[in-house]
């Protein structure tokens, strides 16, 4: 009968689907610490084990024996954990908080001297198995570079060569998967020399642990003899599946970068019995009689990333699926690769720093300089700025540079308040904002093939956005009074700050807030004009204010502390200079006239006074949508180590706003603590 823990597809525990979650036994405290261990095992602890209904144990190790002898004693089931093959952002002896678990009832997979829940998936013939899907999420894995720890996004620095290239992969000292596995120190020696002999023509290098390169532990071959020219100890961060990219055949003894290998499809020759080895897969140096069944590489994959595996989604805490889990890795590799590289951060304000950190994680090397005449470039150094305030001529600095500025969904509160941004977008060509410099997001949109997937989630954003009323910043009270619009058409006019770079760079003619309304009013006379002034300007922080008669000539309505989410449902358009409410607009299916040149005109939505000749494709909404906040723009949240997509965001914000309402225009005191606190939530929160 198959285990309780390995009932198919296995990637919640049973019990969820229970009248109550599990009464679970830890038997170290350490177990403790993992605080989302519990939920993937779904149930919580007990201190008393008589109440408890499965004793947890880790691994081999005291804990493993102290909760199998007292399950053993009360008639329980026993659970020994581990660190799951898609384990967490960051190493664990550095403290990374695990999000991917093994759960074995009968073993535990890297002990070859005994039958392990793993091993005993592999030897039935009646788990589902479907090969398309596995294949796809393999692929997807290694696309991705998605691996046990994911700290790393750096492709290996090696030398072209024609030489065929083999890799040789060493371990930790005391690792028990070594000696559970058959093998022992001598092994690796063997290991290498027998690499030496069977490819005399290749490159053989050297693959240290990341456990090593952190200097936490000691490797096996840390070698002191004078090794062959062809052989390189490669003792560099790197991800490991952009190393087998470069690699023609791994050798190992018991470690997971043979299994990653033969997901990337490479051929393995095992010195160790690790799980994956006696299944017709790997060339074995090793015999397991209990493993004499051939097994594909789709039902190995199946067995141990689907059945044998727990998953918590480390954006949301909840139990997931190895597909939702790797959704949510896919977007964080995908911006943590953007960053590589080392960088000059020029005139960064100190208490944007821990910020910056925080966004550019991925990155090989980050300096913060005050000025250009700081920076000492080395070859491959990009600089990075905040925003446009810096233009830059290429031949003067001959360095790659790229600008960070807020994103589109920003915060419950405003940015001049300094509170945290949970978005940020970095642009290598531009900035959004500019309409007269090509930007990595015009690029985007003008070139970028949407697939009927990414127009399908465009679409599931537009509705997240609109059903929970999420905008840049969230600030303001939801009381409106319909009533108080007496005729049609309803025209709302954000107003904007006026020294903000999108009103210096995309207006033309119209770059204030007063000649703005007067135009509003000129081509609407009979319309009923709702004022909404930029919150910052309200705050008492930016400029932007409207002088009274300008207003009594244009407005019928001035409203100030409302969010304007709720606005827009009563009004029939917008009209803005290059305000990002009309983008929310356009979310909300308003019409929307553009009196300068922001991101979101000159794609057929909206009604353009200046068209920008470079922007000749029509796009639909999603595409804009997508491109804008899925392509462009990047996301983290304040508690969570991880670049996410923006859904989390939506969702997170969305709690953050029913929580706590921000009001608009405090009092100068009030501000001020305000900012205050902002700042150190943001050093808190980032550094």
């Amino acid at each position: 009968m198959q285990p309780r823990s390995f009932i198919a597809p296995q990637r919640v525990a049973d019990s969820m689907t229970t009248a109550r979650p599990l009464r679970l036994w830890p038997a170290s405290r350490g177990l403790r610490r993992y605080r989302h261990l519990p939920t993937a095992l779904g149930g919580h602890w007990v201190d008393d084990p008589q109440l408890a209904d499965v004793m947890v144990g880790w691994g081999l190790k005291a804990s493993g024996a102290r909760a199998a002898a007292l399950a053993q004693r009360l008639q329980r089931p026993c659970w020994r954990i581990e660190d799951g093959f898609i384990r967490s952002v960051g190493l664990g002896v550095l403290g990374a908080e695990p999000f991917g678990f093994a759960v074995d009832e009968v073993g535990i997979y890297y002990d070859a001297t005994r039958l392990s829940g793993l091993e005993q998936l592999l030897l039935q013939n009646d788990i589902a198995v479907d090969e398309t899907k596995a294949r796809a999420l393999m692929a997807r894995i290694c696309r991705a570079g998605i691996c046990k720890y994911n700290d790393t996004w750096r492709r290996p620095a090696l030398p072209h060569t024609s030489r065929p290239r083999v890799l040789v992969v060493d371990q930790t000292v005391g690792d028990q998967s070594i000696a559970l596995g058959y093998a022992s120190a001598e092994t690796f020696q063997t290991m290498l020399d027998c690499a030496l002999r069977e490819h005399p023509d290749a490159e053989v290098i050297i693959r240290t642990h990341p456990d090593v390169i952190a200097g936490k532990r000691r490797g096996y071959l840390q070698l002191r003899q004078r090794l062959p020219q062809r052989v390189t100890v490669y003792a560099e961060p790197c991800n490991p599946y952009f190393l087998l990219e470069e690699i023609d055949h791994v050798y190992v003894v018991t470690s997971q970068l043979g299994f990653e290998a033969l997901l990337a499809g490479k051929p393995v020759t095992c010195f160790g019995l690790p799980f994956y080895a006696g299944w017709g897969l790997t060339d074995d140096r090793q015999t397991c009689s209990r493993r004499r069944a051939l097994r594909s590489r789709e039902r190995l994959f199946v067995a141990a990333m689907q059945y044998y595996c727990r998953y918590i989604n480390p954006v949301t805490g909840e139990p997931c699926s190895l597909d939702d889990l790797l959704t949510v890795l896919e977007d964080h590799a995908r911006i943590a690769q953007s960053n590589r590289g080392s960088w000059w951060c020029v005139g960064m304000r100190w208490w944007r720093r821990p910020i910056v950190r925080a966004y550019m994680m991925g990155a090989d090397r980050l300096r913060f300089v005050p000025s250009l005449r700081h920076v000492k470039p080395s070859p491959g150094d990009q600089l990075l700025f905040w925003g446009f305030r810096q233009e830059l001529d290429p031949q003067q600095t001959k360095m790659p540079v790229a600008r960070l500025e807020d994103g589109f969904i920003r915060s419950v509160g405003l940015g001049s308040d300094m509170v945290a941004p949970c978005s940020l977008v970095l642009d290598r060509q531009g900035m959004y904002f500019h309409p007269h410099h090509a930007s990595a997001l015009e690029d985007i949109l003008l070139n970028h093939e949407f697939s009927e997937e990414e127009l399908a989630r465009g679409q599931r954003i537009i509705d997240l956005l609109v059903t929970w009323g999420i905008t840049k910043y969230n600030a303001g009270h939801n009381h409106f009074a319909p009533s108080l619009i007496t005729r049609r058409p309803a025209i709302l006019v954000p107003g904007q700050v006026e020294d903000d770079q999108s009103i210096i760079y995309g207006t033309i003619d119209i770059k204030t807030n007063a000649d703005l309304l007067l135009a509003v009013r000129q081509q609407a006379p009979e319309a009923f004009v709702i004022y909404k002034p930029h919150p910052d300007v309200v705050a008492g922080n930016r400029r932007g204010q409207v002088p009274a008669d300008v207003v009594s000539v244009t407005c019928d309505a001035v409203i100030e502390d409302i969010n304007i989410d709720v606005l827009m449902h009563h009004v029939d358009a917008v009209h803005t200079m290059t305000s990002l409410a009309g983008f929310e607009a356009l979310l909300r299916q308003k019409s929307v006239v553009c009196y300068g040149q922001p991101f979101y005109a000159g794609w057929g939505l909206t009604i353009d006074r200046h068209p920008h000749p470079r922007r000749n494709r029509r796009l639909s909404l999603q595409a804009l949508v997508y491109g804008t906040l899925v392509l462009y723009a990047r996301y983290r949240l304040p508690d969570c180590g991880l670049f996410v997509g923006p859904e989390a965001v939506i969702q997170y914000l969305s709690s953050v706003r029913q929580r706590s309402q921000v009001r608009i225009g405090r009092p100068w005191l009030v501000r001020q603590c305000k900012k205050l606190w902002g700042v150190l939530r943001a050093w808190r929160l980032f550094h």
